[in-house]
């Protein structure tokens, strides 16, 4: 029987795990880093005439010393190294977001994409 290999148990997270809440309550959880919402991960939610509405990078959460933050837009996919904001905005509970301003996000936030209705719930466990 081979000897057990160090170093390759699973690592806990480290802080608090975040939890989205979509529109059908199914839940996606966040990972540690930077993950970017858009169009293609929310069209199963919006009717093809608001498909549009939605930017392809509309928003971006991130997680950073236990602390979620969201922000309108996302890395610009001609140049990664700029912010480009999403066409039709992003609120949280009921606020637009500032393009380029971070939002702290506290469980049970609201996060409506581009004012449709399309409500998806942050949570942390």
């Amino acid at each position: 029987m081979p000897a057990p290999v160090l170093g390759t148990a699973p690592v806990a997270p480290v802080g608090p795990v975040g939890i989205l809440v979509m529109p059908d309550k199914s839940e996606l959880t966040l990972p540690q880093t930077n993950r970017v919402f858009g169009r293609s991960d929310l069209l199963k939610y919006l009717k093809a005439e608001n498909a549009k509405e939605v930017s392809r990078a509309h928003f971006t959460i991130a997680q950073e010393n236990g602390v979620f933050y969201v922000q309108d837009g996302g890395p610009d996919p001609s140049n990664p190294q700029a912010w480009k904001p999403s066409v039709n905005r992003t609120s949280v509970n009921g606020a637009l977001l500032q393009p380029g301003a971070k939002q702290k996000l506290n469980s049970n936030d609201i996060i409506d994409v581009s004012q449709l209705g399309l409500n998806l719930v942050f949570r942390t466990r």
